[in-house]
């Protein structure tokens, strides 16, 4: 017999313990894995759970804030923002529910409502106040606006002419953009984004576009559910369109008031979050001076087009629902309501965070 030919017991035990062990390591790896994906997909599970539960006390929460609104316009006719408001405090416990941006708690304070204005400093249907607030001297911001304004007009007009700095269908398919421009009016502010250099020219935020049919009033609220001044499609703030003062950015009160410093802005600032946070009238907190300008370029008037935003947390603090919604808030106005029986108030526009 060949000795070479010969099979050893003690190759072949060693032959079938490496095999077992390589089967017991695969065996280990897959149920680790398998116990990952399972931790991993019970982990997805609450976070959709929570989040889902989340998003339904936001759309509460937003919903509550509606009608505490409603309600105080409807207890209180005076709508002027940031005034010291003892008066009111003595004769109600009714919370001032205003478009202040002021906080707002609850559920066992698990949610935060803020409502402010939906009138902003910058209207898609009126480009030209692109324009406002820049200095005259200020030649390059001038001409930046202008372009802006001729890339605009071509992009709603139905004709193709293409104005001094504007762009036509060529010269956006040439740029990639085949299906543009939209040849008619803008039907999502967010297309503002889409013509040339907007960010040289678009400083503030934009009014959202009112659904068709209906015209924003411009005009301030001095009396619950009431309305004053002219109508425009989509108008850019509320009283003598000027930008409400509590949704106002740092850039509005920049463009807007003329030399302001440094430490002019801070303070308006600081004012602002002082009646935010702490219901200090800005009579107290702003020099006279200043508080003039700034009352007489900025509305402290409520329009009659909310802004609700409602945070819902959950216990954690780690997950978060945002909800925004937007609405008309004129009880003596028809547009408000969505149907013909005045049973449902329509929406505007929702956002989810």
């Amino acid at each position: 017999m060949n000795l070479n030919q010969e099979t050893h017991p003690s190759n072949q035990d060693g032959m079938a313990l490496l095999l077992v062990l390589a089967v017991l390591a695969a065996t280990t790896i897959l149920a680790a894995h398998m116990m990952l994906v399972s931790e991993t997909v019970a982990k997805d599970a609450k976070v959709a759970a929570i989040t889902s539960e989340l998003r339904l006390q936001a759309e509460s929460a937003a919903d509550m804030g509606l009608w505490m609104h409603l309600t105080d316009r409807r207890l209180f006719s005076d709508r002027t923002l940031g005034v010291d408001l003892s008066d009111r405090d003595a004769t109600s416990d009714f919370e001032p529910w205003m478009m202040d941006r002021r906080e707002h708690l609850l559920y066992d304070d698990t949610c935060q409502v803020f409502i402010g204005d939906a009138l902003k400093s910058i209207s898609v249907t009126n480009i030209d106040s692109v324009k406002s607030g820049i200095d005259i001297d200020d030649t390059d911001s001038l001409d930046a606006a202008s372009e802006f304004i001729d890339i605009y007009n071509d992009y709603v007009d139905s004709n193709d002419l293409t104005n001094l700095y504007g762009k036509e269908a060529e010269d956006y398919a040439n740029d990639g953009y085949p299906t543009l421009p939209r040849n008619d009016a803008m039907q999502f502010r967010a297309e503002i984004y889409w013509l040339d250099n907007w960010q040289n020219v678009i400083t503030g935020e934009i009014t959202i576009i009112p659904p068709k049919g209906i015209t924003i009033s411009t005009g301030s609220s001095s009396a619950a559910g009431g309305s004053s001044g002219r109508t425009s499609s989509g108008g850019s703030s509320s009283s003598n369109n000027k930008i409400p003062f509590f949704t106002a950015s740092e850039q509005d009160f920049i463009n807007q008031i003329t030399d302001l410093s440094d430490a002019d802005l801070q303070a308006i600032l600081d004012a602002r979050d002082a009646w935010t946070f702490d219901a200090i009238p800005l009579e107290e907190s702003l020099d006279a001076d200043l508080l003039y300008n700034v009352k007489s370029k900025f509305s402290f008037n409520e329009s009659n087009y909310a802004e609700i935003t409602a945070t819902a947390t959950d216990p954690s603090g780690e997950i978060r629902v945002v909800r925004t919604i937007t609405r008309e808030v004129n009880m003596s106005s028809s547009s408000i309501f969505a149907d013909r029986a005045k049973e449902t108030f329509s929406i505007w526009e929702i956002r989810n965070e």
